[in-house]
C-alpha cells in the first residue's frame, strides 16, 4: 500500500520523492517499508518515535517471523542454517502450539479432526475452526461429529440436492423419466417423507410402512425383471402371488403374506396417480409448466412435509422461482431433470438448529475475518490448498493480461496469505492425508517449507503432539491392530442341521466355498435378484441354451432338412420377451444366429450315430453316509445321447470357457462326472442306467466348438471316485471334522460370491498373512 499526503492528494513531486527514498533505502518500488518511510516523513516525526504495540516475543509473533523465513524467496534458501541457529529462540517459541496430523486415508483424516473438535468442548468457553477450501473433508468432519451429536457451525451450510426432501423430488422426476429403474422405486417407497403416501394403506392392512414397502420391493423389484412402464407396477403386484410362490423364488419371498398384496396394489396404483402429472400428458412443455406438474407429484407423496422444514423452505423457492418463469421455450422432461438438478446442486441449506457456536467449519474467505482459539488447517496437500494451477488453452497468460484478468498462479497467492494470516491462531493443528481416494498425495508446499526450515527435531514434535488423535480414530474406527479382526468364518453346525440335498452344481461351490453352502442351506438365506437387474453373459447363455434344448427335444427321431430353420424359429420365440432391449437385438441375436448354423451343421454330421438323445432330465441319486442320515444328489443334466454303440455320452452346454480336464479329473468341477454317474446308476428320470462312454461340453458363443473332455482315466472310474470324495467330504462336515470354511479355494481371483458380504471377505482376508 502506498500512502499519499495528508492530504488524500500526491503530485509529481510526492511521487519523485517516494522513489528516491526507496532508491536510498536500497527498497524495491512499492515495498511496504518505503510507503511507511514516507508517512513518517508526512507526520513528521522520527524513526525512534514509533512505538511497537505489544509484546515483541510472544508466541504468535515468533511464530510469524519464523513463516517468514519459512517462504522466503528460493533463492535464499542458503540462508537457512545461519537463520536457524539465529532464531533457535522463536523456533522454540513460536512452534510450541502447532501440531501435525498426517493420516493414512481422508476418512481417518476426518476422524481424528473431529475427535480434536469434541476434545475442544471439554475446556471451557474455547473455541475450535476447521480451515479448509475442501468441501468433502469437511462435509467427511461434519459427519462425523454428529457420531457424537454435535452439530458444527458450518459457514458453507449443506447442500440443497441431498437434503431429505429434495433428495424425494428428484427421485419423483427420475422415477417419471426412466420407471424401469427399480432402485428408484424403491428408494421412493422407503423414503421418510413419502409417508403421506403410504400411511393410509399400511394403517389399514396393521402392517408398519416399511414393511408394506419391503413387500412391494421383494415381491416386484426384486424378480430380475424390470417394468417397462411404470402403470405396469400395480399389474406385476396383481400377478406377484404366482412369483411369491414358485420354487425358485428366494426364502424371503415365499414368506410374503398373500393377503398384503392387496394394500400393496393400492400403494402402487397411488404411486402411479402421484406421478401421473409428470408421466401423462405432453412431452415436452415450458419450465414453469413442468414446475407446476412436479409440485403437484410432490405434495401428493410427502403431504403436509411438503412445507415444514428448512429443506422443504428452501425447495418450495426453487419450485416457485420456476413457476413464474415467463419463458414459452418447450422442454422435454430430461431436459428439466437436468435444470432442476443443477439448481440444485448450486444451493445451499444452513445447519439445522441447534448448532455447536464454538465447533466452527469455515472457508478460505470466512477465515480471513474471523478467529478462534484452536485452527485447524485441513487438507494440506498440493491440488487442494493450494489449488492446482488451470491455464486455458483458448485464454492464455497474454490475453488474461491484455484483458485486465489476474494470472492463474494469483489464486496461489491468496491462499498462501490465507495459510500464513490462519497460522496466526493460539493453537494450530495442520492436518493432511497420505492417500486420497487410494492413490498417494503430496504434502502442501507451504508445510513442506515449514518442515524443512524447522528443522527435523521441530518437525518430529508437531507430528508428535498430534499422535494421540490418530490414535483415538483408530480405535474408534477399528483398524487392525486396534481391535480383534474377524477371523475366516469355519462354522461347525450340529449334525441335524446340515443339507439334507443339493444339486449337482453345488457340489462345486461345497468344494471352493463351503460358507455359501452354510449360509444358504443351514442358516437359510437366499440371496435374491438385485434392484436393477442388468442383462449379462449368464443372461445370454441361459436364451440361447433354451433354445437348443427346445430344439433337440423337439426333433424327436431322424434329423430333419429342415433343421436351421426350425432352430431359428424356435430362437425367435425364446428371444421374443426381450424385444425391447437393444443390446438383446443388436449383439446377442446375431450371435444366436451364428451358433445356430454352426450346431445344425455339427449335429447333422454326428446324428446318425445317435439313436436318441435326452435333453434337460432331472435326476436325484441318494448317498448312505457314516451317520446314517440320508443325502440326496439332484440336478437336471443337459442331455444325454444314447449312441448307436449302446453306450451313453453326457453333454453340457456352456457358453462361456469350460473348464480343464485337469480341473474335472481332480473333481474341483465335478458336475459331468457326477453326471455321469447318475446316468450309470440309474438314477435320471425316463433314461436307463448305462455305461458312460464320454462326456463333452458344447460351447456356444461367439466361437462355438465341441470340448471333448480328456480324463486321467475312464468316465466310469473318475465319476466312482468323485462319488466317493463327495461321501467323505459330507462325512467329515457332518462328524465336525472339517467346517464350513468362508472361500476354501476361490473361482477366480477378485470374484466375488452372493455370501462374501455375511462372511465378513473383505476384514478378514487383510488379517491373515496368506
Amino acid at each position: 500500500v502506498v500512502l499519499p499526503g495528508l492530504d488524500g492528494k500526491m503530485d509529481e513531486d510526492g511521487w519523485q520523492a517516494i522513489a528516491e527514498d526507496q532508491e536510498r533505502e536500497g527498497l524495491q518500488p512499492g515495498h511496504p517499508q518505503a510507503a511507511l518511510k514516507r508517512l513518517i516523513g508526512v507526520l513528521g516525526i522520527e524513526r525512534a518515535d514509533v512505538a511497537v504495540l505489544g509484546e515483541k516475543t510472544t508466541p504468535m509473533i515468533a511464530r510469524a517471523r519464523v513463516l517468514q523465513a519459512a517462504h522466503r524467496a528460493a533463492d535464499a534458501t542458503n540462508d537457512w542454517p545461519d537463520l536457524r541457529q539465529n532464531m533457535a529462540a522463536d523456533l522454540a517459541v513460536g512452534l510450541a502450539d502447532v501440531a501435525i496430523l498426517e493420516a493414512p486415508d481422508e476418512r481417518l483424516e476426518a476422524l481424528a479432526i473431529a475427535t480434536l473438535l469434541r476434545e475442544t468442548l471439554t475446556k471451557n468457553d474455547q473455541t475450535a475452526a476447521v480451515i479448509t477450501p475442501d468441501r468433502a473433508l469437511a462435509a467427511r468432519i461434519a459427519a462425523e461429529l454428529r457420531r457424537w451429536g454435535i452439530i458444527a457451525d458450518d459457514s458453507a451450510g449443506r447442500p440443497l440436492a441431498d437434503m431429505p426432501l429434495p433428495v424425494l423430488a428428484r427421485l419423483l422426476v427420475s422415477c417419471a423419466l426412466r420407471p424401469e429403474a427399480n432402485a428408484t422405486l424403491a428408494a421412493i417407497l422407503l423414503h421418510p417423507d413419502a409417508q403421506a403416501l403410504l400411511h393410509p394403506h399400511a394403517e389399514a392392512a396393521g402392517v408398519t410402512i416399511d414393511h408394506l414397502a419391503q413387500v412391494i420391493e421383494l415381491a416386484v423389484l426384486r424378480t430380475g425383471q424390470a417394468l417397462s412402464t411404470l402403470s405396469d407396477l400395480p399389474k406385476r403386484i396383481e400377478s406377484a402371488s404366482t412369483t411369491i410362490s414358485d420354487r425358485h423364488a428366494a426364502r424371503a419371498q415365499k414368506r410374503i403374506n398373500p393377503d398384503l398384496l392387496v394394500p400393496a396394489k393400492a400403494v402402487a396404483e397411488a404411486l402411479v396417480a402421484a406421478l401421473a402429472p409428470l408421466t401423462e400428458g405432453k412431452a415436452q412443455r415450458t419450465v414453469s409448466a413442468w414446475a407446476e406438474c412436479h409440485q403437484t407429484a410432490l405434495d401428493a407423496m410427502a403431504g403436509d412435509r411438503a412445507g415444514i422444514g428448512a429443506d422443504a423452505i428452501a425447495l418450495q423457492k426453487v419450485l416457485d422461482e420456476f413457476r413464474i418463469v415467463s419463458s414459452a421455450t418447450v422442454l422435454t422432461l430430461a431436459d428439466y431433470q437436468a435444470l432442476f438438478e443443477m439448481i440444485l446442486r448450486e444451493a445451499t441449506v444452513p445447519p439445522p438448529e441447534p448448532v455447536q457456536g464454538r465447533i466452527k467449519i469455515w472457508g478460505l474467505l470466512e477465515a480471513r475475518l474471523l478467529t478462534a482459539d484452536h485452527v485447524v488447517l485441513a487438507g494440506l496437500n498440493e491440488g487442494t490448498w493450494p489449488p492446482e494451477t488451470q491455464t486455458d488453452a483458448f485464454l492464455n497468460r497474454g490475453l488474461r493480461r491484455h484483458l485486465g484478468l489476474s494470472p492463474p498462479e494469483r489464486r496461489l497467492g491468496q491462499t498462501a496469505h490465507d495459510f500464513i494470516q490462519a497460522m496466526a491462531a493460539p493453537q494450530v493443528t495442520i492436518s493432511r492425508a497420505l492417500q486420497v481416494e487410494g492413490s498417494p498425495t503430496i504434502a502442501s508446499r507451504f508445510l513442506r517449507r515449514l518442515d524443512a526450515f524447522a528443522g527435523k527435531t521441530h518437525a518430529h514434535a508437531m507430528r508428535t503432539r498430534a499422535q494421540n488423535y490418530l490414535d483415538y480414530a483408530a480405535e474408534l474406527d477399528g483398524r487392525p491392530g486396534s481391535t480383534a479382526t474377524a477371523k475366516r468364518p469355519d462354522p461347525r453346525p450340529e449334525a441335524a442341521l446340515h443339507p439334507q440335498r443339493l444339486s449337482i452344481t453345488e457340489i462345486r461351490t461345497l468344494y471352493r466355498d463351503p460358507y455359501a453352502i452354510y449360509a444358504k442351506h443351514v442358516l437359510k438365506l437366499d440371496a435374491v435378484p438385485s434392484l436393477d437387474p442388468l442383462l449379462d453373459s449368464r443372461d445370454r447363455g441361459m436364451l440361447v441354451h433354451e433354445a437348443v434344448a427346445r430344439f433337440i427335444a423337439d426333433i424327436g427321431g431322424d434329423w430333419p432338412d429342415d433343421a436351421l430353420a426350425r432352430l431359428h424359429k424356435i430362437g425367435d420365440a425364446v428371444f421374443k420377451p426381450y424385444a425391447q432391449e437393444e443390446r438383446v437385438q443388436a449383439f446377442w441375436k446375431p450371435v444366436f444366429e451364428a451358433v445356430a448354423q454352426w450346431f445344425v451343421g455339427m449335429e447333422s454330421g454326428r446324428w446318425a450315430d445317435t439313436r436318441i438323445a435326452f435333453t434337460e432330465k432331472k435326476a436325484r441319486l441318494s448317498l448312505a453316509l457314516a451317520d446314517g442320515n440320508p443325502f440326496t444328489l439332484s440336478g437336471q443334466i443337459d442331455r444325454i445321447d444314447l449312441l448307436q454303440s449302446g453306450s451313453m455320452r453326457v453333454t453340457d452346454y456352456k457358453t462361456g470357457a469350460p473348464p480343464s480336464g485337469e480341473q474335472i479329473s481332480s473333481g474341483i468341477e465335478p458336475q459331468l462326472t457326477l453326471s455321469a454317474a447318475m446316468v450309470a446308476k440309474g438314477a435320471v428320470e425316463d433314461v436307463p442306467a448305462g455305461n458312460v462312454a464320454g462326456v463333452e461340453y458344447i460351447q456356444l458363443g461367439r466361437d462355438p466348438k465341441i470340448s471333448a473332455v480328456k480324463l486321467e482315466a475312464s468316465v466310469e472310474e473318475t465319476a466312482a471316485r468323485h462319488i466317493t470324495v463327495l461321501t467323505s467330504t459330507l462325512n467329515r462336515l457332518r462328524s465336525g471334522e472339517a467346517g464350513y470354511l468362508s472361500r476354501r479355494m476361490p473361482f477366480k481371483q477378485g470374484e466375488a460370491g452372493d455370501y462374501d458380504h455375511l462372511a465378513r471377505v473383505a476384514e478378514w482376508s487383510q488379517a491373515e498373512d496368506e
